[in-house]
């Protein structure tokens, strides 16, 4: 009696693969595909282990590895994204199985088709574990600010960020550290910071921007969950972001004290700093008129004539300014009134009675 045996040549195949759920995946999560066979099969990972191809954006190639299903008719691989890998019109996975030096074979020997047939579509698996990150920080317009003025600051991210809390820039302002605070408005690529400069602030040779974001207590992502990178890249220069809150001071010198008839005097205003806006009907003048206002110093100094009224004599006269009348460079009224040192008056002429006591002479 002849021995009954069987015949297989038939190899095992693909007859369909599972692909992750649509979505966007970012760095440390998984896409797993589990790739059904017509058959079970056995597999040899003593020279290697299996693999998947997955070709990404720019060219970029990832792997997943085979994770398990040896002996059974489903094979499971995995990828593991990481960080920098960047997919957004849908992955593509390769046409093969890659043995990648590993035996795949059902139970008699026959080596397995590694075409993958019935790829599920890939197009809504997207891949984004690419942070934002700043790309640049547009700094207030140089100038001189004042108390009240603000301080604008624009930050431009590499994409659209979803922001949640109060992120804030850090400033140092005359060493003394201050907050920006964010401007609230949507989710976009661009932030907006704004400070506004309270008296006190000052800053002589510009203000600094610190080198990252503080996030104070919020978070600042993509809409696949990245963190923004904190670093703020490119920003402009703020050399010329000058901070002062400090109003201008004036001095009035009258030189000559003591006035007499045809007589004038120099007066003198000395200021703290520049100053601009300046005019006579700023001063109010006892018994007396200024004239041929100007400065010669850009501002600091400044001088005028005064004349005094005829046919005055007082002893306690004084310029009054009122400080309102100008500003420095930043913007700064002075405040209040300055009075002068007290000058004396005296453009009253003599003036002579003549009297003839007998207004009736005879001879002798």
């Amino acid at each position: 009696v002849g021995v009954n045996y069987s015949i297989d040549r038939d190899a095992p195949s693909v007859i369909g693969v599972d692909v992750p759920t649509n979505g966007t995946y970012v760095a440390g999560q998984n896409l797993d595909f589990t790739v059904h066979l017509s058959e079970n099969v056995q597999l040899n990972t003593s020279g290697g282990s299996p693999r998947l191809e997955v070709l990404l954006d720019n060219g970029q190639t990832a792997w997943a590895e085979y994770l398990s299903g040896a002996g059974t008719s489903a094979l499971m691989f995995r990828l593991t994204v990481i960080t920098g890998q960047l997919d957004t019109s849908g992955i593509t996975v390769g046409n093969t199985i890659q043995l990648n030096g590993a035996t795949l074979r059902d139970s008699v020997g026959n080596d397995a088709q590694l075409g993958l047939n019935g790829l599920a579509p890939t197009d809504g698996v997207l891949v984004d574990a690419v942070a934002p990150v700043v790309s640049s920080v547009v700094s207030p317009a140089d100038g001189r600010y004042k108390a009240g003025d603000v301080l604008s600051f624009s930050v431009h991210a590499s994409e659209d960020l979803l922001l949640s809390g109060s992120p804030r820039l850090v400033l140092d302002i005359g060493g003394a550290t201050r907050y920006a605070a964010l401007v609230p408005g949507g989710n976009s690529s661009i932030l907006i910071f704004q400070y506004t400069v309270q008296a006190g602030d000052n800053d002589a040779n510009g203000i600094s921007v610190s080198g990252n974001l503080d996030l104070n207590g919020g978070t600042v992502r993509d809409a696949a969950g990245n963190d923004l990178a904190l670093t703020l890249n490119g920003v402009g220069t703020t050399s010329g972001v000058i901070v002062d809150t400090v109003r201008p001071t004036a001095t009035i010198v009258v030189a000559n004290n003591a006035l007499s008839v045809g007589e004038t005097s120099l007066v003198t205003i000395t200021f703290s700093e520049a100053v601009t806006g300046l005019e006579l009907s700023d001063f109010s003048v006892e018994h007396g008129a200024l004239s041929n206002l100007t400065s010669r110093d850009g501002g600091i100094t400044w001088t005028a004539t005064l004349a005094p009224t005829v046919g005055i004599t007082n002893t306690g006269n004084v310029i009054t300014l009122n400080n309102a009348g100008y500003a420095d460079a930043a913007g700064n009224a002075g405040r209040g009134t300055t009075d002068s040192n007290h000058y004396a008056i005296d453009t009253q002429r003599p003036m002579a009675t003549i009297v003839v006591a007998d207004t009736a002479l005879a001879v002798g």
